[in-house]
């Protein structure tokens, strides 16, 4: 595993047999949420990866991430049509805790006045 440091200090990326786990950062408590929490955004696994222990083993390094910063929560989005990743972080122990949700809205139609 190669670490790459983005500009932001608290961000981290890791590469791993072409799968990356971007954005792994410390996020300030919402008002809903009092305690201090990691967010692992983005993280995906090549399509010939999957499967073999990569998301895995980028989870368990946000994970220590986390932890060495005495940190005991890491929280992720993960959209709803994506079964397979759902299943996957599931399997390894997180839980649904919140739902996002969208409207989308026509465009707006001028009118003459």
């Amino acid at each position: 595993m190669v670490p790459i440091v983005a500009n932001a200090p608290s961000v981290t990326q890791q590469r791993m047999n072409g799968s990356r786990a971007a954005a792994i950062r410390p996020v300030p408590p919402p008002l809903l949420n009092p305690n201090r929490f990691v967010l692992l955004e983005n993280l995906a696994v090549a399509t010939k990866f999957r499967r073999t222990g990569v998301g895995r083993k980028l989870v368990d390094a946000a994970i220590l991430w986390t932890r060495a910063r005495d940190m005991q929560e890491l929280d992720l989005n993960v959209y709803e049509f994506n079964h397979s990743a759902i299943r996957f972080y599931e399997a390894i122990g997180f839980r649904t805790v919140s739902r996002r949700m969208k409207r989308t809205l026509a465009p707006l139609v001028e009118t003459k006045r």
